[in-house]
């Protein structure tokens, strides 16, 4: 067991017990969403020293890790749905050939799928956790490199299966890797405004995702409604 350093503004947020100045759980679950605080207190390795980001955990854009992870999520779904109401079936996933998939980004997002597996024994021979969360920031950075570079909709039919096989791949491999955290994985996102309290002084959170003026459109133009995503179970206690 270790005390957690509470960070906010660059600065150390002080604690004393003999000021009765202190931050409990759940004081802490008033000011994030407990998606946040599953992904933050399980983001470093037990051996080192927690330092947790006040700021940053409730900043929803791309130097927030859950946010990022959580919007490419959100952005696949958003994929797939537009697909659908486009007319176009979602492909029989066992019938489909990935073989056309030959482009440096197909085959980069098909490699991250699939180090899942891999990833969890690591994680429990080393007893660290914190691996998974690692993944699956890296598992959403491809997924977004994909995306900007590799049309969907509007590619040939056998290529476009191909592709709405991959986003599906990763759909549920974000999934997998968010559940084993304990974190739910938005299928979509909206303008969902934070509870800001007194006990902390915020600034409005900025909107740096990369991606979300750029890509190929297969999300239908939802780029502006998925740059929020609403972290459901803001109010649940229960973060074990």
């Amino acid at each position: 067991m270790q005390l957690v350093r509470m960070m906010q503004g660059g600065e150390v947020v002080r604690m004393s017990k003999r000021t009765g100045k202190s931050l409990t759980l759940s004081d802490l679950l008033d000011e994030i969403p407990v998606d946040a605080a599953r992904f933050f207190f399980n983001s470093r390795a037990a051996e080192t020293q927690m330092e947790f980001d006040l700021d940053l955990a409730i900043k929803q854009d791309s130097d927030n890790p859950l946010y990022y992870v959580q919007y490419a999520h959100a952005r696949i779904c958003s994929v797939l749905k537009n697909a659908q109401e486009s007319g176009i079936a979602l492909p029989d996933t066992g019938k489909t050939d990935l073989s056309v998939l030959t482009g440096a980004d197909e085959r980069q997002l098909i490699k991250q799928v699939a180090l899942l597996p891999e990833e969890i024994v690591q994680s429990a021979v080393s007893r660290d956790p914190s691996r998974l969360n690692k993944y699956a920031v890296a598992l959403a950075q491809q997924f977004h490199h994909f995306y900007n570079a590799c049309r969907i909709k509007d590619a040939e039919p056998a290529v476009r299966d191909a592709r709405l096989t991959l986003c599906l791949a990763a759909k549920q491999t974000i999934e997998n890797v968010l559940k084993l955290i304990g974190v739910d994985a938005p299928e979509s996102c909206n303008s969902h405004t934070l509870n800001r309290t007194a006990l902390f002084t915020r600034g409005d959170p900025h909107e740096k995702i990369s991606e979300k003026n750029s890509g190929t459109g297969d999300d239908g133009g939802n780029d502006d409604r998925l740059r929020r995503c609403d972290h459901a179970g803001r109010t649940e206690r229960n973060v074990v």
